[in-house]
């Protein structure tokens, strides 16, 4: 007899129900051990409280958040070089093998007198540490073509941190040397301070002994200048004599030939001639000097020096800057008071004041937010336990914030002040239904593991969807991206942290110490409990008229979105980039031609210091002349001495007497009447840096051509109504004394163009020969010409020179002189050269408005010779590259958010119900920024946009279910939905007050001064994040007020039209096409109910509140077949039912015997309305009734 073949068994499917119960079970699994183990929650409470205090004390503290700015900087100096030969010889070279550096975005170069400078900008996904290896690869293989006598380039990476976070400037009446020596000890001091990276030194002069050739008295004697060099590096040296043993020991031999004091210089024999000789003395004066000062600096009109202290990256600014002040106020203590000492750009002051304004906002705001719980969840001790949230997410937080080295800056602050009202969502369901659970008679422990387990998986599905809007801005690219990159990461943080304290620490505390009243009357109808009071009966009268006119209502909805959007395109203020805040520091700039010397920016300096002497808010202005403000913004541009910066601090935005813009204009008007001077007054604004809000690049190959088209723009622009502070970075070049060496002729002398370039050199410049030590410095020792000697180009023709075969020859008979013009300096911008013309948006003027206007006037006016190009860059390319981000960011946040809701219900209907409300909340941010005028800020406002997606589908992802519910209890689907809007008025206004009134502080400028218990308006923080505050209040109150009626209308439309359709697509089907189409809304439970709207167990969504079907539903008649469907089994049906058959049909689903049989199905009742027949909904409230919409509404 053959073997019964094996059969395969039949694979088992999980239903996907059956996997989000088993989701469900295993996330409330901590909660459940979580209150067995309540001893354990309490010792991480205060782990979690101590732990958060450190973090918060011990987090540095920054205006603006320490991001890594994606540049590298490579400089080289080639010393007596034009800037047209460096780019030849040097920067095109190392550009050559830098074009090979992958991940590069912008190559720019600036080729000036004796230095090059390359700056490459990266793109942000790049890690610096790999990409500076790579850049110094490169350079060093373009080495080999540099010339011989160039220095080695260097590669630097740049960052915030190496900017300034104080300066020190020292002035007074003793004098530049003494006051030189007196910053030098300081420097010693200060860089021995724990975080200090430098300090460097500007305004001050560089010690020298110089030794100063008489011309006359070198012509005299027949010598040369090669012989006094010659000299001078011949006995100034030590030259070690090696080691000689005698005996049994070993003795070093030195020759000590360094003069220990410089005056001994003058006595070294230059030359011997029989029995006399030629001292140093005879041919030059030695002096204890300083080289020629570069820069200028005053402190109110006062000459100065001012040390630049900058810190090490991730050390903590109020530390180093409180040390190095005290240290500075003891030094000066220590020297007395012949020396005046100011702090100025002290970015703790900043600091400080921008963290105190933002803790004060944070704090102002809980207490507005514990306020609201006690009015609305109408007992002290459940509105404590929520309350109880707040510190602990936050603290929670700030461990995870330290341990993820992030700083405590405006950035990271505002998050908290976001996320403040957010947080508390989560434990108010989780309380309230507790709550709620408790009423029903079970013990605490119980209650808190069942009205847990009813919520949880809804809270993580609402939490999930509001981390989804600012997911996608964790990726934002560029500088503008690292700097915005804490808000969402910090609002992440927080939503988790509060996820965590509603799931585990919440229910252990309601566990222990919620008390709850003893029963009285019906607790099992929650209609029963809502008040009876103005609020409610005109929401039910408002909702019941809406329902009725359902369609009207969405139509009209609609119209009005359309007729928002038509008025904001028509009455809108405009973009901008960023907000406008009110400076509290500006900087002038100024530069004369290309080739002036230091006197003469120092002239026209003056002008503007003797002006801001008596200009009011003005607290102190410091000056800067030579300050090298053009070249490269990253790289800096050398030595320029026609060029100066004034750096002006203001008083505090809130005691300034006047708008500062008006000073910004007076100067400009100043500036004006001076000839030949080029300006630019800069209004310092909080924020990541950005372009000019013009800039226009001009492109080509000939650099002069290009100069051309720039002055002709700027010629241009200057008609354009708005633009102002015009410049363009074309370096004209000063003139130049030209040396063309006939080489012929210098040979036939025995003379080279490297011993005619050097002697001249020397003899001009001066050139360094030896070093100087006294007290443990070196000083160079400088050898030139006596000033005299100097002075113009017959100096320079008359020069003599000694040539290798001994003859003394003058260089006119060697080579030509001539004055010819040169470039200043050549830029280029992926190895093409390139002209900018920059400008400024005069107050009162939107930028984007202007930079349209400048562009449609240049396309009319501007004609460009063949091979010129223009391109419009600066502030409109970033601003561009962050629309086209935000747009990104948001369609990806509606489709994380889609998808949760999809997985969350189910179904396509309901989703887009839920999210027609992010429809609902930009109407809002429409309507308030047309009524206030408030232009569109890119960065503020889109964020706001992105964060609301987030946050107002919650209230209808909690109304939607609840509308699922009602009709899995028997409540058709008009009554469902005016239910579920009455159940859920009360939390969606409390969810909507308590996220806005923690930026209600940001939206009015108002905060409560928590030590000196004062009230203070104004601040940076208000003025910087206003915007999007603003937004979202408003967009947040108009979306709640409009869900409320929206969502049921909208969903008792979509899913009555489905309904139709799927009835009438069955009689088709069945070829009966006979019945006439519904008069209302189906009847029918929707077939596709969420995993989390079960009625085996009751689970709702995210409400305190949900309704409980199994006290409700009075318990079914017996029977082997019920359909909850709304109806009582009616003995037809009884009869229709196959006998033995043991099913359960729950709207559309079957259950075996062995699935778990739901408390109770059947006709669902309003507790306290008479029963009506069937066909009829009628539910009372207060007295009303409401009766079902006729279907020809």
């Amino acid at each position: 007899m053959g073997e019964r073949p094996r059969h395969r068994p039949r694979e088992r499917r999980t239903p996907i129900r059956t996997v989000a119960k088993r989701i469900r079970r295993s996330a409330m699994t901590i909660t459940n051990w979580a209150i067995r183990h309540s001893v354990a929650v309490f010792v991480l409470m205060v782990i979690l409280v101590g732990a958060g205090a450190l973090s918060y004390q011990s987090m540095p503290r920054e205006s603006f958040p320490d991001v890594e700015i994606p540049f590298v900087v490579i400089s080289t100096v080639y010393v007596g070089v034009s800037g047209q030969d460096i780019e030849t010889l040097v920067t095109t070279p190392i550009e050559n093998e830098l074009q090979r550096v992958r991940d590069v975005r912008q190559m720019t170069s600036t080729s000036i007198d004796n230095a090059s400078i390359i700056v490459l900008e990266f793109e942000p996904i790049v890690r610096m540490d790999v990409a500076l290896q790579r850049v110094r690869d490169r350079v060093d293989q373009a080495r080999a073509e540099l010339p011989a006598a160039a220095e080695d380039p260097e590669v630097a990476e740049i960052s915030f941190s190496d900017f300034p976070v104080l300066l020190i400037n020292m002035s007074g009446d003793v004098g530049i040397a003494r006051l030189q020596r007196l910053a030098e000890d300081l420097q010693e001091r200060i860089e021995r301070i724990p975080g200090v990276l430098d300090a460097m030194i500007t305004g001050g002069v560089e010690r020298q002994i110089l030794i100063e050739l008489d011309r006359r008295a070198l012509d005299a004697h027949e010598m040369s200048i090669n012989e006094v060099l010659d000299a001078i590096q011949s006995e100034n040296v030590n030259i070690p004599g090696g080691t000689l043993d005698i005996g049994d020991q070993r003795f070093v031999v030195r020759t000590p030939g360094e003069v220990e004091d410089w005056r001994e210089l003058e006595n070294i024999v230059v030359r011997s001639v029989e029995d006399r000789t030629i001292l140093v003395s005879d041919v030059a004066t030695v002096r204890d000097g300083f080289a020629d000062r570069e820069t200028l600096a005053r402190l109110g009109g006062m000459e100065s020096i001012t040390l630049g202290v900058t810190r090490r990256a991730g050390d903590n600014i109020l530390r180093i800057t409180d040390d190095v002040k005290a240290l500075s106020e003891a030094f000066s203590a220590e020297i007395g008071d012949a020396v005046t000492f100011t702090f100025l750009a002290d970015q703790s002051d900043d600091v400080r004041s921008s963290v105190n304004e933002l803790e004060n906002n944070i704090l102002t705001g809980l207490i507005l937010v514990a306020s609201l719980l006690l009015f609305f969840m109408g007992g002290f001790r459940n509105a404590l336990f929520v309350a109880i949230s707040i510190p602990m997410s936050m603290l929670t937080t700030f461990t995870v914030l330290a341990l993820l080295g992030i700083t405590l800056n405006m950035v990271t602050l505002f998050s908290l002040v976001l996320a403040l009202g957010l947080l508390v969502d989560n434990g108010i369901v989780v309380v309230e239904n507790i709550y709620r659970q408790a009423n029903t008679g079970k013990p605490l422990e119980q209650a808190a593991m069942d009205g847990v387990a009813e919520v949880g998986w809804p809270v993580i599905a609402s939490t999930a969807t509001t981390i989804a809007a600012f997911f996608p801005m964790l990726f934002w690219p560029g500088i503008i991206g690292q700097f915005m990159f804490f808000l969402p990461a910090t609002v992440i943080t927080v939503l988790c942290a509060s996820l965590f304290t509603a799931l585990v620490i919440l229910p252990v505390i309601s566990a222990r110490f919620m008390r709850v009243p003893p029963r009285t009357g019906d607790q099992t109808d929650e209609m029963q409990g809502l008040p009876d009071n103005f609020l409610y009966r005109a929401y039910s009268a408002s909702l019941r008229l809406a329902l009725r006119l359902r369609w009207l209502t969405v139509t009209g909805v609609m119209i009005l979105f359309i007729a928002i959007l038509v008025l904001y395109g028509r009455f809108n203020a405009g973009a901008v980039f960023f907000p406008d805040t009110t400076p509290e520091t500006l900087i002038v700039n100024v530069a004369l031609p290309d080739g002036a010397n230091l006197q003469a920016s120092d002239r026209v300096t003056r002008i503007v210091e003797d002006f801001l002497a008596n200009a009011p808010d003005v607290v102190n202005f410091i000056a800067e002349i030579g300050a090298g403000t053009s070249g490269n913004e990253m790289g800096g541009g050398g030595n320029t001495p026609h060029e100066s910066r004034i750096t002006i601090d203001l008083l505090a935005a809130e005691e300034q007497t006047r708008n500062p813009r008006l000073l910004m204009q007076e100067i400009r008007d100043l500036l004006a009447d001076v000839p030949d001077v080029t300006y630019e007054v800069i209004a310092e604004q909080g924020g990541p840096p950005t372009g000019d809000p013009i800039n226009i690049e001009v492109t080509g190959d000939d650099y002069l051509e290009l100069g051309r088209v720039a002055q002709h723009i700027r010629d241009l622009l200057a008609d354009v109504d708005g633009v102002v502070d015009l410049t363009d970075d074309f370096a004209s070049g000063r003139s130049e004394i030209t040396l063309r060496v006939d080489r012929h002729r210098a040979s036939l002398v025995g003379a080279r163009t490297s011993d005619i370039a050097s002697a001249v050199r020397a003899a001009m410049n001066g050139v360094e020969v030896s070093t100087f030590r006294e007290a443990g410095e070196e000083y160079d020792i400088v050898v030139r010409f006596q000033p005299q000697w100097r002075m113009g180009v017959e100096d320079v023709r008359d020069l003599t020179i000694t040539t290798r075969t001994g003859a003394r020859v003058a260089l006119a008979e060697m080579a030509d002189i001539s004055v010819e013009p040169g470039l200043g300096a050549v830029r280029r911008i992926n190895a093409e050269r390139v002209v900018t013309v920059s400008g400024d948006v005069a107050d009162g003027y939107n930028n984007a408005e202007r930079l349209a206007a400048v562009q449609r006037h240049l396309d009319e006016q501007l004609q460009l010779p063949p091979g010129v190009t223009i391109r419009y860059t600066g502030e409109s390319e970033d601003q561009e590259e962050t629309q086209q981000f935000l747009g990104l960011a948001m369609l990806s946040a509606l489709a994380l958010i889609a998808l949760i809701l999809i997985t969350q219900f189910n179904s396509l209907i309901q989703p887009f119900i839920i999210m027609f409300t992010v429809v609902l909340s930009l109407m809002g941010v429409l309507v308030q920024l047309m009524v206030f005028q408030e232009p569109f800020v890119v960065v503020m406002t889109g964020m706001a946009v992105i964060s609301l997606a987030g946050v107002v589908v919650n209230n209808s992802i909690v109304l939607t279910e609840f509308i699922n519910n009602y009709r899995a209890r028997g409540h058709d689907m008009m009554d469902a939905a005016w239910r579920a809007g009455m159940v859920r008025l009360r939390p969606v206004l409390l969810s909507a007050f308590t996220t806005s009134s923690s930026l209600i502080p940001t939206v009015l400028g108002i905060r409560l001064e928590v030590v000196d218990l004062s009230i203070a308006t104004g601040g940076t923080s208000v003025e910087f994040w206003g915007p999007m505050a603003r937004a979202i209040v408003v967009g947040l109150i108009v979306a709640a007020f409009l869900t409320l009626i929206v969502v049921p209308v909208l969903y008792v439309v979509l899913e009555g039209s489905k309904d139709w359709l799927l009835g009438l697509f069955q009689r088709l089907r069945q070829g009966t096409n006979d019945d006439p189409p519904p008069s209302g809304p189906s009847n029918t439970p929707p077939p596709n109910r969420p995993p989390n709207s079960d009625p085996e167990n009751g689970t709702s969504a995210h409400a305190a509140d949900l309704p409980d079907r199994a006290q409700d539903s009075p318990t079914a008649p017996a029977s082997d077949t019920q359909r909850i469907a709304g109806a009582p089994l009616t003995s037809e049906d009884s009869e229709a039912t196959a006998t033995g058959s043991s099913t359960l049909r729950i709207a559309g689903d079957s259950m075996t015997d062995s699935d778990e049989r739901p408390p109770g199905t059947g006709t669902a009742r309003i507790t306290g309305a008479p029963s009506e027949p069937r066909g009829s909904s009628t539910a009372r409230l207060g007295g009303g009734t409401i009766p079902e919409p006729d279907g020809n509404d």
